[in-house]
């Protein structure tokens, strides 16, 4: 394990941690850097005395990938953190009387047969991929960010510690003065991050958050670097799908290399299969065909690390559409018999005010989940077990934050939907991962700014959109946007719909026995038929199989 200091201040210690290999002759990967002015002296004596406060204080004063693992010999404890937002895994299999680590499934998959998690594949079924710390396996977790793992060194036990932390509101700043220092911290976290990496890839969508970053490296004089940042950008075919355009203008202002990648769709298609074959654990966001193809497009450039806007929304949140709060004061006053009611009649009479959607729900959380995958009453039918969603980590961040008012709400949900198209993909394909809105100094300061700052007179994203005012004109970046849209349903329906009768074929499925295959075949039928509001149901089944097929 590496635990270097990569920006050249002081840095922990190789001895003070303890490389996994020692621990179970697993090599676990990881890099820590360091954002204080601290240092190790004493770290040991400390992490012996009382290893969770430690570790603790450790994980939120570190910034970047990072996997630490300490052991206590004198008393048989094995403790493990990750950094917060899971850029790095340590998976953790509960096997008889034993506790097993590794930052690769592979291993788990390799030293024996694992079981299915039915509950896992409920949760990949309903929201097209698996959070942690639940995967599709038995026994097997993924440590989650902001948490901590003890272990006893034979395995007897394992217990979780909660390892985040609150900030409080910093009331004494203007919103010009918020500005400024977020320009600051920002460009600092970019300067640290740049250094990582011989070459960056930048991917530049046009949106706020990418733009942002295009600005600040632009200002910093990194464009002006021969090749040190390229920025990058996934284009349609489809005028109406694309929005290069707004890229493209926002790079030329800026003087920045950049590039826009088209892609065919049999190269789409033959990236399904890669895809498929790379993932670790089942995960169906149709934007991830793109993204690995622009990857390897990447690799090609020479690029060793890649950066995105991710982590900005779930940091700076956004006010929830009036849709949702709708959908939250209907299931306070209306029990759930009465708006059943109310949607049957709305089907009888064909719905012709477009109400159903404020009535046709089982509880209030689903309508508040990304993707249209299946509900838990087809899931039931589907794989005829019960099925209950509370233990996941969406179920649980929505009752958790229920309470704390739309916004707080809005934004926890959008932290507990990480991006993994881009976080996975970069940690399999083992490019550096550099995304500066995870820095732990930016982090504190803008969750400690007032609510009204981010999004201001009614306006998402305010202290940002200000920022990025000074830098690049509004006229260029301020326009109409729909967010990123890979049309799969086509790669569905691509050779004869070749996906689709591949992986959901009745021999495949009388093979498998994991679903109902009498469901399956009418909703393939149906999908194939022309009802293309099923396509989510139909891409979670096809990649779930294709994935199971690689992964046997």
């Amino acid at each position: 394990m590496d635990l270097r200091n990569c920006f050249g201040e002081k840095f922990l210690d190789k001895s003070t941690f303890d490389v996994a290999s020692e621990i179970n002759g697993l090599d676990l990967r990881g890099a820590c850097f360091f954002t204080s002015e601290n240092t190790d002296q004493g770290l040991l004596e400390r992490l012996s005395a009382n290893p969770l406060e430690t570790l603790k204080n450790i994980s939120r004063d570190l910034d970047g990938a990072f996997i630490l693992i300490f052991t206590d010999s004198l008393k048989g404890e094995i403790w493990a953190v990750t950094d917060p937002y899971g850029l790095n895994k340590l998976y953790y299999l509960r096997n008889g009387g034993q506790v097993q680590l590794t930052d690769d499934m592979s291993d788990f998959l390799n030293q024996q047969k694992l079981e299915f998690s039915m509950e896992g594949v409920h949760e990949y079924l309903r929201f097209l991929d698996i959070s942690p710390p639940a995967t599709c396996y038995d026994g097997v977790q993924i440590l989650d960010g902001g948490t901590i793992l003890k272990i006893s060194q034979n395995g007897q036990s394992a217990e979780i510690f909660d390892c985040s932390a609150s900030g409080s509101i910093e009331p004494t700043l203007s919103f010009d003065e918020a500005v400024t220092k977020t320009r600051c911290l920002l460009s600092n976290a970019l300067k640290k991050r740049m250094e990582l990496s011989d070459k960056v890839g930048l991917f530049l969508s046009g949106g706020v958050d990418s733009s942002l970053l295009a600005g600040l490296i632009s200002e910093l004089g990194y464009a002006e670097s021969d090749g040190k940042i390229v920025a990058y950008t996934v284009g349609f075919q489809d005028e109406r799908l694309d929005e290069s355009p707004i890229a493209i203008a926002v790079a030329s202002h800026l003087g920045i290399e950049h590039k826009v990648f088209k892609f065919d769709i049999e190269e789409e298609f033959q990236a399904f299969f890669d895809v498929c074959d790379l993932l670790d654990v089942p995960f169906a966001d149709p934007a991830v065909i793109p993204t690995y193809l622009s990857l390897l497009r990447m690799r090609a450039d020479g690029v060793t690390g890649v950066m995105e806007g991710t982590g900005a929304d779930g940091l700076i949140g956004a006010i929830m559409p009036a849709f949702y709060h709708r959908i939250l004061k209907i299931d306070a006053v209306l029990p759930s018999p009465l708006r059943g009611l109310i949607s049957n009649i709305l089907k009888a009479i064909g719905d012709p005010k477009e109400h159903l959607p404020y009535f046709d729900f089982e509880g209030p959380e689903e309508r508040f989940i990304r993707w249209k995958g299946w509900s838990r009453s087809e899931i039931e039918k589907l794989c005829g077990d019960n099925c209950d969603f509370s233990n996941t980590a969406f179920y649980k961040a929505f009752q958790e934050n229920k309470k704390a008012g739309a916004y707080e709400l809005y934004r926890k949900l959008m932290i507990n939907m990480p991006d993994y198209r881009i976080i996975d993909t970069c940690r399999l394909m083992e490019f550096d991962p550099i995304f500066p809105f995870f820095d732990q100094g930016l982090k504190t300061f803008v969750e400690s700014l007032p609510m009204e700052y981010k999004c201001r007179e009614g306006e998402n994203k305010a202290l940002f959109k200000a920022l990025l005012a000074e830098i690049v004109p509004r006229q260029i970046w301020d326009v109409p946007k729909h967010g990123f849209n890979y049309p799969f349903e086509k790669l569905l329906l691509y050779k004869n719909a070749d996906l689709v009768n591949r992986y959901l074929a009745d021999d495949l499925l009388k093979d498998q026995n994991l679903f109902d295959a009498d469901m399956v075949r009418k909703y393939r039928d149906m999908f194939l038929g022309g009802d293309c509001s099923l396509k989510f149901k139909i891409w979670a089944l096809v990649v779930f199989n294709c994935w199971l097929e690689k992964n046997k």
